[in-house]
């Protein structure tokens, strides 16, 4: 009931204000009720679904609520960035690999959720369907990942609506071609969406091309001393943030406070590469397990450094000031 009256009171104050009024602790728990489907939190009946125009209303007016004066500079490199990214296509994209909708157990017990769910998968699919007409496609993994949702929706639906969308959804799925390349290049305007990423994740405006040379010259000075996993991030240690994806946390300050070892600046830019790899040179699957195996990487490894690079692109450039330490 708390969270409800607070995000009530939240939404008023952004919609009833003509000056940028939320500051930085307010702005987040707006952003956080908002996401709270893509996050897999319990939220309330009335919070809209991802990527549907009531959401995209909210969630821009939310942007244009925030005080900019009231965020550290790193908060206010972020809001440019959510903002920046509100141009591209990820609005034709409404399930992203990071999304964990209804990721609760207690989602599926309310008839009314359900209800709610199934036509959100109606609009998945009209969204898809749409987004075809604009040459925008999902990738294999995208594709799978959807499908594998469904099928968990499928063991803990009992409602039938929901059960008669899930099948809709599947069907279509089932007939679906996805794009031949995993990559954001491959999309309208996707290779300067990725631009926009690196940009924001390196702190640095430098071409994919510039850093991928610069990044294969540092490897060769480090690639003797073999790699080592990254330094585990302990969410507690992040400064607030606005994006969902980055679990509200501060991933680049982070990042700056790190020192690696060289065999972990060795990992880190094998990861950069991969993600350079991936999305602005059109690397395939196969590509990114030979490449790695390559370079000592086991399969296991090459998979989740993979997946890392598909959910979160340009965001192994939170290293990018590290990997040129001597």
């Amino acid at each position: 009931m708390i969270k409800r009256m607070l995000s009530i009171g939240l939404l008023l104050l952004v919609g009833c204000s003509d000056a940028p009024s939320l500051d930085s602790a307010q702005a987040i728990e707006a952003l956080r009720q908002l996401n709270a489907r893509l996050s897999g939190e319990r939220v309330d009946a009335g919070q809209p679904w991802p990527f549907t125009q009531e959401y995209l209303k909210q969630r821009h007016d939310i942007y244009n609520a925030i005080a900019r004066s009231q965020l550290t500079p790193n908060q206010a490199q972020t809001l440019d960035y959510l903002v920046t990214e509100e141009r591209f296509v990820r609005r034709y994209q409404p399930w992203p690999l990071a999304a964990k909708i209804t990721d609760h157990s207690a989602f599926f017990q309310d008839s009314q959720a359900q209800q709610g769910l199934a036509k959100w998968l109606s609009f998945v699919e009209q969204t898809l369907e749409q987004a075809q007409d604009s040459k925008i496609y999902l990738n294999v993994v995208e594709v799978a990942h959807i499908q594998a949702q469904l099928g968990q929706f499928k063991k803990q639906s009992s409602e039938p609506q929901l059960n008669t969308a899930i099948a809709r959804l599947e069907a279509y799925l089932s007939r679906y071609i996805p794009r031949n390349q995993l990559g954001l290049a491959q999309l309208p305007n996707g290779a300067q969406w990725y631009q926009a990423k690196i940009n924001y994740y390196s702190g640095q405006v430098r071409s994919p091309i510039q850093w991928y040379t610069d990044i294969q010259g540092k490897q060769r000075d480090v690639q003797g001393f073999g790699v080592q996993p990254l330094p585990e991030m302990d969410r507690s240690e992040l400064m607030p943030d606005l994006d969902w994806r980055q679990n509200y946390g501060d991933l680049r300050g982070w990042a700056k406070g790190l020192q690696l070892n060289p065999s972990q600046r060795y990992m880190a830019l094998i990861w950069m590469e991969v993600d350079l790899g991936v999305h602005a040179q059109m690397w395939s699957e196969q590509f990114v397990y030979t490449a790695l195996a390559n370079k000592g990487i086991d399969a296991g490894v090459a998979t989740r450094i993979l997946m890392r690079v598909l959910t979160h692109p340009g965001q192994s450039f939170i290293y990018a000031d590290l990997v040129s330490e001597p």
